[in-house]
């Protein structure tokens, strides 16, 4: 009986193509935050206006909305593995 071996995927053994495209990402990022500097006018609904940088607040809104999404992904997860622990 011949049993079927799987192939690893090829890696890049010394991580070349991966260090590659990290630095094209921050090189693109750091053109994206020095053309998004200057200072814009944020409302709250409270308070004053604030003046911040706009790559400060599309950062921010990144970063909420991924804190958000991780938590819901996170919420699903434990209501899924109780739902299957009070099946058994």
């Amino acid at each position: 009986m011949k049993v079927a071996q799987q192939k690893a995927p090829q890696r890049d053994k010394d991580g070349r193509t991966r260090a590659f495209l990290s630095l094209l990402l921050a090189i693109l990022l750091l053109i994206f935050a020095s053309q998004n500097m200057h200072a814009v006018q944020v409302r709250l609904i409270v308070g004053p206006p604030l003046e911040l940088p706009l790559i400060l607040i599309i950062s921010g809104a990144f970063i909420a909305g991924f804190l958000l999404s991780t938590v819901h992904h996170l919420a699903r997860k434990v209501m899924r593995i109780r739902r299957r622990d009070e099946k058994l």
